[in-house]
């Protein structure tokens, strides 16, 4: 790809992106050891960050361009659900999976848990609603137990919600959650203040490892991301609504820079270890190398996929049905005070003509759909619609046997009200809906065309 007319890397104003210090900013690591910004006529500065909270804000004020940030932040930014935000946009998922489940040593005990694969997601979780439904235990409990996440707005919250929700537990009324930065999370399992918690690589596996050699580590991981939901979107390559368009011509530079770091991050084994390698220096995350590899490892889990994919399986693809997947969520538990309407604000949010623009320079395939139903599919299987020809997908089921249509939110939430819960006055299912379904259904509209979109699919 040419350089824009009159650019020149050197004298240009840098391009600021922030990161939070986890194994799925690679991508990003990657594109600037290998040159691949350079290569594309990008004066890029990367900006580690302490936390997503400070990310939000360095955006909001105009201190970074764009950042690796978390699809529901992106969300909430452009509902304004937070005093500090401004529009921004997504060409380009950084990769799918990477997030865990772990549970302190304590807590895995009581719920007969010594090993990480000894029970699947929901049968951890059912243990969990039977041990908090024991009269014994209410009767001797000291406090409500407490998980953590990295905030409120994330992927890792509403992973850790469906979780609960699936053994019959409210997280908002029967247990306390809490917000830590990733890096915090073991040393607070490790103590004591949490009794589990929801995090993305490498932070997972760290707690998992003993502190001193021949200890008991932390931790026990129960679930990682892909067993949750095995084609679950986790970062987002967000930018900037006014840089955006300001900026096509870089904009488009660099999810080409960052598409060919995450082809070369699939590409081997060899690679991804040299990824942990350049990831353990200071300016990246700053662990060993050794700690960074269980969640760059290139083998597939019992859904058939690695735990961390960065191209493979269309995993660059910004699928607008999974910004309505996320919105769902945010509307179950509560972040969304108001009927909208959820494929207005995910085309505003993802915008994936750009991704195909590039892949079509990079000579890839690429979806000519924007959204798809999850839950179907146990295998890879083949997309037809897609250019130059039918591309191979992942699996997409769900840990609890949901499935997810995207132009139907209001079947989707009525569909999760099946649990049994811990209190009875919510046995008719988990939710903390605000708007009413009658005006979800007014705005959200199944339609013969949406219903003709998916044709295709068994």
């Amino acid at each position: 790809m040419s350089n824009p007319p009159n650019f020149n890397p050197n004298t240009s104003k840098p391009l600021r992106l922030g990161f939070v210090g986890l194994t799925d900013c690679a991508p990003l690591a990657v594109a600037e050891h290998l040159g691949l910004f350079a290569r594309h006529g990008l004066n890029v500065e990367v900006s580690r960050e302490p936390s997503w909270a400070n990310v939000r804000d360095k955006l909001a004020l105009g201190l970074l361009d764009g950042a690796h940030l978390l699809a529901p932040m992106l969300l909430a930014a452009n509902l304004r659900l937070d005093k500090l935000s401004e529009p921004l946009c997504s060409s380009l998922s950084l990769g799918l999976g990477g997030n865990s489940i772990v549970l302190s040593q304590p807590l895995a005990s009581r719920l007969q848990i010594s090993e990480p694969d000894s029970c699947t997601p929901l049968e951890s979780s059912q243990r969990l609603g039977r041990l908090l439904r024991d009269p014994t235990e209410i009767n001797t409990r000291r406090r409500k137990l407490r998980f953590a996440a990295v905030h409120p707005y994330s992927t890792h919250y509403y992973e850790l919600c469906s979780w609960l929700a699936a053994g019959g537990i409210d997280p908002i009324k029967d247990i306390e959650v809490v917000y830590y930065p990733p890096q915090l999370m073991p040393q607070r399992l490790l103590d004591g203040v949490i009794d589990g918690f929801c995090v993305g690589e490498p932070w997972g596996s760290i707690s998992c490892l003993p502190v001193i050699k021949g200890d008991k580590p932390a931790g026990i991981m129960i679930a990682t991301g892909p067993m949750l939901w095995a084609n679950k979107s986790e970062k987002m390559l967000a930018v900037s609504e006014q840089w955006a368009e300001c900026n096509p011509d870089q904009h488009l530079a660099l999810i080409t820079a960052l598409m060919e770091a995450g082809i070369w991050l699939d590409a081997s084994a060899e690679n991804r270890r040299t990824a942990a390698r350049w990831l353990a220096e200071p300016q990246w995350i700053g662990q060993p190398m050794e700690q960074l590899l269980p969640g760059l490892a290139l083998e597939d889990d019992i859904n058939g996929v690695p735990w961390l994919r960065f191209s493979r399986d269309n995993a660059q693809f910004p699928w607008r049905s999974h910004a309505v997947f996320y919105l769902a969520q945010m509307l179950r538990w509560g972040h969304i005070n108001r009927a909208i309407d959820l494929r207005l604000i995910a085309e505003r949010s993802y915008r994936p003509a750009l991704y195909r623009h590039a892949a079509h320079n990079l000579d890839i395939g690429a979806p000519t759909i924007d959204y798809l139903p999850e839950g179907l599919h146990q295998q890879h299987w083949t997309l037809s619609p897609a250019s130059p020809g039918p591309m191979i997908l992942g699996p997409d089921t769900f840990f609890d046997q949901t499935t997810f249509n995207p132009f139907d939110i209001p079947g989707y939430l009525t569909a999760l009200g099946g649990h049994t819960a811990v209190r009875p006055e919510a046995a008719s299912g988990i939710s903390h809906l605000i708007p009413s379904l009658a005006h979800l259904a007014l705005l959200n509209t199944l339609t013969e065309s949406n219903r003709n979109e998916l044709e295709y699919l068994p």
